[in-house]
Order: C-alpha cells, then structure tokens, then sequence
C-alpha cells in the first residue's frame, strides 16, 4: 500500500525523494466467469472459457501476478495476466447441426501506471483506530490478442478459419480506497475507466475489491487475501473483420503477496 499521509510528512511535494522504496509482489488466481464472446460473419461462434475448470483444461500456459514500487506517497504499479490456450467446443447451428469451435490465443493484459495518496483520515479518536485512504492514480491497459477461430466445414456450414489480432493500450484514470481496520486486516477497493484509444475500442472499465490479512513468516511481510473482480473491454468491431469480440472478465479472487 501507498505510505500514509502522517508517515510522509506534509509536504510530500518536498521530500518524497528522501522516502525509502518499499515493495509488494503478488501472485492470484482470477476465477472468471464468461470471459468472451465470439461472433463469426455477424453469427455467435464460441464461448471462451466459462469456468475455472474449463479455463485450466485450455490453458497451455497461465500466469497472474502483481507488481507495486512506493517512494513516500508516490506508488508505480503493474498487473501482468498471460494466457495461451486452445479451447475446443460443440455449438449447435441454426438448422441444429453440430458445429466443433476451435479457439487459439495468447492473450497479454497488463495494467501500469502511477498513483499517489491524496488524503489519510483517521476514522476515530485513538492512534489505533482504522483508518481510510484515497489514492486516485492514471495508466494505461494494454491487451494483445491473437486469437483464431476455426469452425470445420458440415453438411450445412462451409467452415471458416479467421484470425483476428487485437492489439490496444488505453490510457485510463482511477483511484483506490484502503480502509485498514487493524494491523492484521485491511478492506481495498478500486475502479477505473478509460475510453482513448484509436479506433480499437470504445470504452474499458473495471472495478475491484479484495478483503487483505496480513502477517509474517520469517520476518517477512505476507498477506493472503480474497475478493471479487470485474473487467469490461467493450471492442469496436471493424467493418472489414469476419471476427467481432468481446470481452468480460469476472469472478473472484484470491491470492497470496510479500512485502520488502
């Protein structure tokens, strides 16, 4: 988390380089829930992975992690997800034939930017009482998809084979509330919302909350937390492209990070 208001001194502005760095590095598991949607020449072809259970028998390979540098109140950040599988579904047709959906991709999500801490308010008269603090920060989101669907020709379908690369890096803003009740258990929540990018897409969004309960191992800080996420990338559908998604990201949470 980003230092406190009363850690940093007033005039941040002044002496957040004299700051020492400190840093968090989390591992998670992101359980989704429909991820995407797939439409081929206008007509639904595929749903990604669904489940957790289907997102790991397509995964080839699947890795999530997150990344936070802090210097008094100023933070960096960075959320790396990559995914690479092939998922292999039966779709019935609209005369009711079969139809066996083929889906590659290697998909790279990646969020960075910087934030700061705005205010710090203690919530109650005692040093000890929880308190609560805003962050707002900007970044960008970055998603690189090349992703193929291959549909077999049937007795009533031609089959069709499309590629589609969807390359985008949103500029976005935000912001983060931590709320720390005690020096065990922490309640964060965030969201952001981006809609500048050159033709690739037309808004993305996200929101975020997690419950945190910190401890040592070893005299190393470590925290395990859970919670709930949501991530909308609302894709503009290019009129030249056979291959129309969209992708929505949600489910829950639940990871395990260390401190230095």
């Amino acid at each position: 988390m980003l230092a406190s208001a009363a850690e940093s001194g007033g005039n941040w502005l002044d002496n957040w380089w004299q700051q020492p760095w400190s840093g968090d590095a989390r591992v998670y598991g992101w359980l989704v829930d429909a991820p995407a949607g797939i439409r081929v020449n206008g007509q639904p072809a595929a749903d990604l992975p669904e489940s957790l259970d289907t997102v790991l028998d397509s995964a080839n390979a699947l890795f999530m992690g997150e990344f936070a540098f802090q210097k008094g109140r100023i933070g960096l950040f960075a959320d790396v997800i990559y995914y690479d599988g092939t998922d292999k579904t039966s779709r019935t047709g609209p005369l009711g034939e079969q139809r066996k959906v083929e889906v590659k991709e290697r998909v790279w999500l990646v969020e960075y930017g910087a934030g700061f801490e705005l205010v710090n308010w203690n919530l109650g008269e005692r040093d000890n009482s929880p308190t609560l603090t805003l962050s707002p920060y900007a970044g960008f989101r970055y998603f690189h998809d090349p992703i193929r669907v291959t549909v077999p020709p049937g007795p009533v379908f031609p089959g069709v084979s499309v590629k589609r690369t969807v390359e985008i890096n949103t500029p976005l803003v935000g912001a983060k509330a931590l709320l720390t009740l005690s020096d065990r258990w922490t309640l964060a929540a965030g969201g952001d919302y981006g809609v500048w990018d050159d033709g690739e897409v037309d808004e993305t969004w996200q929101y975020i909350g997690t419950l945190n309960y910190h401890f040592a191992i070893k005299g190393v800080s470590t925290e395990v937390f859970v919670g709930y996420r949501k991530l909308k990338l609302d894709l503009e559908n290019d009129a030249g492209e056979d291959l129309e998604i969209d992708v929505e990201l949600k489910g829950p949470v639940i990871g395990f990070g260390v401190g230095w």
